[in-house]
């Protein structure tokens, strides 16, 4: 802190005891003139203590949607506030000025020692960086430009500073193309530790894909809002829509910080460490509620660890994720399991050939064989009844007709804006063709 700061501080707290000491040596009582000194130390450290929890109560609730000129307005207000009501408590009831200079007091313990000090410690930094913006050009004797503009308070100041003496905020002066270049870095980082899950080399994908995270998390720390990382539009529809959002208020980056926590909850997978697997699996799907990889990944550790009940309820609790036939195929091989597991060959018989109806996988076929071979009578489902069989017994038998509507109505709205040609606008016109 400065020094012009502390000497004021100083100031105002030697006030404040003298407005104590005050009170009691002009008093009528003989106890309180004579103890006068003792009395006014005990009722100064109460009020210091009392008052000190005003300003670590707010900063507490502030922490995450920080803004210094809020900040600032907040002290200006509640510091009147009780400047005014000390006033009147004096006229009325004849009491101390000391609420008057408790609230002088307020406003510099908040602005000094809290909002400053937040906004310039280290690592505590949230969503401050402003670009210089020009508002008018001065030049000076030599025609160079001396004057920028603030984008947070419109201060005018020095070319040369680092931060606005005004509103303390620190300027980003960073070059935008070496912003991309780190981007671009990131992006080869998490690559790098993609290929090396899939070729086997653990030990060094695990130390590529969490550096990347670590990175990404450092510049998050950066935003006030709440970062998501969908692997396409229709993700972030249906995130929208489950929540009741604007598509427009969800910052999506472009991160892979959610396909990163799940390669890492394989490599975890592959080292038998379950547990490890399913708290990487939850911050995947933080980053990304509908990743839909996460999402049967994590049914997978529960089949593993023997939990079958609750490798049962994820599995029925994806469903309404799902928006293409190669992940509903693989969602009926997770119910055949389970029916092979609790032995109910009929049933696991029914949803195999319904899973190998919407994709031709090897698992699928070499179960359904599995299951024809334990059953006593080794008669197979006729087509005919194989659908009344699975609404019997409530199990859907497409993807959901909602989604399968947003997807329609997306689709449409791309054609209008003429963007059906764009990587999302395909994505979108393949899933209405494979839909029908």
């Amino acid at each position: 802190m400065e020094k012009k700061k502390t000497w004021w501080m100083i100031g105002l707290l030697f006030l404040i005891y003298l407005s104590f000491f005050g009170n009691y040596i002009i008093s009528e009582n003989e106890y309180f003139s004579k103890n006068s000194v003792l009395l006014s130390l005990i009722d100064f450290l109460i009020c210091s203590i009392v008052m000190m929890f005003v300003p670590l109560i707010w900063k507490l609730i502030n922490k995450k949607t920080f803004n210094y000129e809020k900040g600032k307005l907040i002290c200006k207000w509640n510091s009147i506030i009780l400047f005014i009501i000390s006033i009147i408590l004096m006229a009325t009831f004849d009491v101390s000025i000391i609420g008057g200079l408790g609230a002088v007091i307020y406003y510099f313990i908040n602005k000094w020692f809290f909002l400053d000090d937040y906004l310039t410690s280290e690592g505590n930094i949230k969503n401050i960086n402003y670009e210089k913006k020009k508002l008018k050009e001065t030049s000076d004797e030599r025609g160079e430009t001396n004057k920028i503009k603030c984008n947070n308070c419109d201060h005018m100041i020095s070319n040369e500073l680092e931060k606005c003496p005004n509103c303390h905020i620190k300027f980003d002066n960073e070059n935008p193309s070496n912003k991309k270049a780190k981007n671009e870095d990131l992006e080869e980082l998490y690559k790098e530790g993609v290929i090396n899950v899939q070729i086997g080399n653990y030990q060094q994908a695990e130390k590529e894909l969490k550096e990347y995270i670590k990175e990404v998390n450092d510049l998050k720390k950066e935003s006030e809002e709440e970062w998501y990382t969908f692997n396409n539009c229709i993700e972030l529809m249906l995130f929208a829509k489950e929540n009741d959002l604007s598509e427009k208020n969800i910052v999506d980056v472009n991160y892979n910080s959610s396909n990163a926590y799940f390669y890492l909850s394989v490599i975890n997978f592959e080292k038998k460490e379950y547990d490890d697997a399913i708290k990487n699996l939850n911050k995947s799907l933080k980053w990304n509620p509908y990743n839909i990889h996460a999402l049967f990944e994590k049914a997978e550790n529960f089949k593993v660890k023997g939990d079958l009940k609750k490798y049962y309820s994820l599995t029925l609790d994806l469903y309404d994720k799902i928006y293409n036939l190669e992940d509903l195929a693989h969602y009926y091989r997770n119910l055949g399991y389970y029916f092979i597991e609790t032995e109910n060959l009929y049933l696991a018989n029914a949803v195999y050939l319904y899973s190998i109806k919407f994709e031709n996988n090897s698992v699928a076929f070499d179960e359904l064989k599995y299951v024809i071979s334990k059953s006593k009578n080794k008669v197979t489902i006729a087509k005919e009844e194989l659908e009344d069989i699975m609404k019997e017994n409530r199990i859907p038998t497409c993807i959901s007709k909602e989604i399968i509507k947003s997807i329609n109505n997306l689709y449409k709205k791309f054609i209008k804006e003429e963007q059906e040609n764009t990587p999302a606008g395909k994505l979108l016109r393949n899933l209405v063709d494979e839909l029908k």
